[in-house]
C-alpha cells in the first residue's frame, strides 16, 4: 500500500480539476485515471484491468469545502481473483506554504477474499482540512479466469 501512497503524492494535482469541478453523488469508474499498469476506461463507464498485472487507479472524490467526509463512502469493485484482493483507500492532501503536504487516510478496504462478484467497499468516515482535495486510491488485481478487474463506480455521500 505504501507505493499507492506514493502514487497518491505524486499524481493529486493532476486531479484536482476533476475533484473541485464533481459534485458528491455517484460517479461512474471511467473518472478514474490509471497511475500504473493497463486499466482503461470502458464504454458502459467503468475502468477495467484485463491485464495479467495488477492496476493502480486514482479516483477524485469531490466534497464541498470544510464538509469532512461522513462515512458511507463506497467503492464498487469486480475482482475476479479471490487469491487477490481489490483494495482502496481514501485519501484528503492538502499542500502548505513551506511547500510540503499533509495527508490524511482511512485505513485500506478491501475485497477479503470475493471472486466475481460486485462487492462494495465502504469507508469509514473522515476529517480533512477545510481546502484539502481527496482520492480514492485502488488497486484492481489482474483478470483471472478470462474475467477482467472492474471499478464500477465511486460515490460520496
Amino acid at each position: 500500500m505504501k507505493h499507492i501512497k506514493s502514487i497518491v503524492l505524486s499524481s493529486v494535482v493532476c486531479l484536482l480539476s476533476l475533484a473541485s469541478a464533481a459534485q458528491a453523488g455517484v460517479h461512474p469508474g471511467a473518472q478514474c485515471r490509471t497511475m500504473a499498469g493497463g486499466a482503461f476506461a470502458t464504454g458502459s463507464g467503468s475502468l477495467e484491468n484485463p491485464g495479467a498485472t495488477p492496476s493502480n487507479v486514482l479516483c477524485p472524490a469531490p466534497r464541498a469545502a470544510g464538509v469532512n467526509f461522513a462515512a458511507g463512502s463506497t467503492v464498487t469493485v469486480v475482482d475476479p481473483d479471490p487469491g487477490v484482493d481489490a483494495r482502496c483507500q481514501l485519501h484528503g492532501v492538502i499542500g502548505n506554504a513551506a511547500g510540503g503536504y499533509a495527508v490524511f487516510s482511512t485505513p485500506t478496504v478491501s475485497t477479503a477474499g470475493f471472486a466475481n462478484t460486485w462487492t462494495t467497499l465502504t469507508f469509514p468516515a473522515l476529517a480533512v482540512p477545510f481546502f484539502a482535495h481527496a482520492v480514492f486510491a485502488c488497486q484492481l488485481p489482474s483478470a483471472g479466469a478470462g474475467v477482467s478487474a472492474k471499478l464500477l463506480n465511486y460515490m460520496t455521500p
